[in-house]
């Protein structure tokens, strides 16, 4: 169902969809234009999502209990975007191809971030960085490394395909 309104639209019932595979499942989608910026919300279940940009140019990613992603079974986030990145981001049940990451937790700072991942019961700490991309943000670059328990897991690719494997 869509209803439409003089500056917005809320949307229930939605799938959103990235290079012919499904990414998210919404209970409930809507998109208003503010007087500080547009906005974007998103709900399912007991969690939420938002995206909120202002006319300055910042970015705010919000996230609380947010559990609608198919590779993601848990997502916290607070994560800004002005002229780099700050905040902190914490997943739970990552699925990465063929490696399942237990917990991601990282925080950002600039064009680097930090953190720690537990993947099948080791738990690893690394760094890495982020090149933006804002013609098209799902071609912003990730790359890190992370080591603990005697392993290497290394992070790689953009915002479309990121590749996680391990040594």
């Amino acid at each position: 169902r869509l209803r439409e309104g003089i500056a917005g639209f809320e949307a229930e019932g939605v799938a959103l969809f990235l290079g012919g595979r499904r990414v998210l499942i919404l209970n409930r989608l809507s998109f208003s234009l503010g007087p500080l910026g547009p906005k974007l919300e998103g709900e399912c279940g007991g969690g939420k999502v938002l995206l909120e940009g202002s006319w300055t140019g910042t970015v705010r990613l919000k996230s609380v209990g947010f559990t609608c992603a198919d590779q993601i079974s848990s997502l916290d986030a607070d994560v800004k975007l002005n002229g780099g990145l700050s905040g902190f981001l914490r997943a739970e049940g990552v699925k990465t191809g063929v490696l399942r990451l237990d917990e991601v937790r990282l925080e950002f700072d600039g064009d680097k971030f930090s953190g720690r991942i537990r993947s099948e019961g080791v738990e690893m700490r690394g760094r890495g960085r982020i090149k933006l991309d804002y013609r098209d943000p799902l071609r912003t670059s990730i790359e890190g490394t992370f080591r603990g328990g005697g392993l290497t897991l290394f992070v790689k690719g953009d915002l479309r395909k990121i590749n996680v494997y391990m040594r």
